[in-house]
C-alpha cells in the first residue's frame, strides 16, 4: 500500500526442551544469531531490506521481495472503531476476551503445564489468557544466581536477557496460537520494588537496577525518574517488540502488576506507553495495573483493568462489587477487564469451594458480560479448579 513499516531486529539462541522423570531442561539446539520477525497486514506485494549498524558503521542488504496473499486470519486485537468500550479484529469481528490468569506453570516443568492448561481452556471456549513475565520462568532481566531472590533462567542482569526464558515464550505462544488463545504479555511486578510481603513476594534485595546489585537506583522509587532506569527498561520494551510485537497472539502489553500509581509512576507510564505506540509498527494495546483517572486518560493507554478481592471468605459472589467497578471505569470510554478476582486474596478459591461448584467463577464471568466490561471477569487462582 505504499507505506514503510521499521521492525527492529534481536538475538536470538535455539533451545529443545528434554524431559527427566517429569522435569524439563532446555538443551541449546543450533547458533546463535540475530533474526528479524514481520507480520504483513496487508496483502500483495512487499520488499524487505535488513539494515545492521554497529560500531564501525551500518550496511543495508539489496532489496529481497515477496508476495503476501489474502488470509482468512482475523488479524491483530483493537479498540472497536464504532464501540470503545470493546474490542475487535482487524477483521471487523468482536473480540469479547474469555479466559483466566494463566500467569506461571509450575517450576518442574512449565511448558507441559501450559500445554494443558491452554488446551483446556481452549476447548471450554476460551480465548484469553495473562502471563507473567517477571522473573519467574518468562522473565528477561534478573540478577544472575546466587541471589537471594533468584529465579528460573539464565539471568545476565541489567540489559542482557535471560534467551533460554525468552525461547520458553516463543514455545508459550505457538501453544497458546494452537489452541485459540490470545496472551496479555504483564511485563512486571510490585514485588521487583519491596522487600517481604504476604507471599514472600519482595524482591528488591535481587533486583538489577538496585544499586546495590551494580544497578542505578538508591531506593526503588528511583525507578520511575531515573534517567539510565528509564532507558535501560525501553531497551528492554525494544526487545519485547522485536521478538513477539509481530504477533497477533500477543493480546497486549501490561507494564505492571498492582503497582501503586504515583505521580512520578504515572508520569512514566506515559512516557512508555507512548515509546510503545512509536516503535511497535503493529500498535498492540497498552494497559497497566493499577491505574488512576491520569492513567485511565493517557491517549496511549487503551483499556482499563482493576483486580478483586475478597478475605477469608466474606465474599462468595462479587456480582454487585463487579457491576458498580464496570460502571465507573466505562466512565472513561475505554474498553475495561477486571484482569483479577478471588475469593480471597490469601487463598485459592478451592478453599472456600471444597466442592468445586464454581459460584464465584461463573457469577464474576456474566456479571461482567452483563456489566459492560469487554471480557469476563479473569479468575487468579487458575490452578484451584
Amino acid at each position: 500500500d505504499g507505506k514503510q513499516v521499521t521492525v527492529p531486529g534481536y538475538f536470538q539462541t535455539p533451545f529443545e526442551v528434554e524431559d527427566h522423570r517429569g522435569t524439563e531442561s532446555l538443551k541449546v539446539a543450533g547458533a546463535s544469531g540475530f533474526r528479524v520477525r514481520y507480520t504483513p497486514i496487508v496483502a500483495g506485494p512487499h520488499t524487505i531490506t535488513i539494515k545492521v549498524k554497529d560500531r564501525t558503521g551500518e550496511v543495508r542488504s539489496a532489496p529481497a521481495a515477496f508476495t503476501a496473499e489474502p488470509s482468512k486470519a482475523p488479524g491483530f486485537v483493537r479498540v472497536a472503531p464504532k464501540s470503545p468500550h470493546y474490542f475487535a479484529t482487524d477483521d471487523g469481528a468482536s473480540y469479547f476476551a474469555i479466559g483466566e490468569n494463566v500467569c506461571w506453570g509450575r517450576r518442574r516443568a512449565p511448558l507441559a503445564d501450559y500445554a494443558a492448561w491452554f488446551e483446556g481452556l481452549g476447548k471450554a471456549g476460551g480465548n484469553w489468557a495473562r502471563l507473567w513475565l517477571a522473573f519467574n520462568e518468562k522473565g528477561l532481566e534478573w540478577s544472575p544466581a546466587p541471589t537471594p531472590k533468584g529465579g528460573t533462567g539464565s539471568y545476565q542482569g541489567l540489559g542482557r536477557y535471560a534467551l533460554d526464558n525468552a525461547w520458553r515464550l516463543d514455545e508459550v505462544v505457538r501453544l497458546a496460537e494452537r489452541n485459540g488463545v490470545r496472551l496479555m504479555f504483564c511485563i512486571g511486578t510490585y514485588g521487583e520494588f519491596k522487600d517481604g510481603g504476604f507471599f514472600n513476594e519482595g524482591s528488591w534485595i535481587s533486583n538489577p537496577y538496585n544499586a546495590k546489585n551494580g544497578g542505578p537506583c538508591a531506593s526503588p522509587d528511583d525507578f520511575w525518574t531515573d534517567a539510565r532506569a528509564r532507558k535501560l527498561y525501553k531497551q528492554r520494551l525494544r526487545y519485547l517488540i522485536a521478538r513477539w510485537g509481530c504477533s497477533p497472539q500477543v493480546f497486549a502489553w501490561e507494564f505492571w502488576n498492582e503497582v501503586q500509581p504515583t505521580p512520578a509512576v504515572e508520569a512514566w507510564t506515559a512516557e512508555m506507553a507512548a515509546y510503545l505506540k512509536r516503535h511497535d509498527s503493529n500498535r498492540h494495546l497498552v494497559s497497566t495495573s493499577y491505574g488512576s483517572p491520569a492513567v485511565w486518560k493517557t491517549p496511549d493507554i487503551d483499556f482499563s483493568m482493576t483486580h478483586m478481592y475478597g478475605q477469608a471468605g466474606n465474599t462468595a459472589d462479587f456480582t454487585a462489587q463487579i457491576r458498580r467497578e464496570a460502571r465507573t471505569n466505562l466512565g472513561f470510554g475505554k474498553p475495561y477487564l477486571l484482569a483479577e478476582f478471588g475469593i480471597d486474596w490469601q487463598a485459592g478459591d478451592e478453599k472456600w469451594d471444597p466442592k468445586g461448584n464454581g459460584l464465584n467463577m461463573h457469577n464474576g464471568a456474566w456479571a461482567a458480560l452483563a456489566s459492560g466490561s469487554a471480557g469476563t471477569a479473569m479468575l487468579w487462582w487458575w490452578d484451584g479448579y
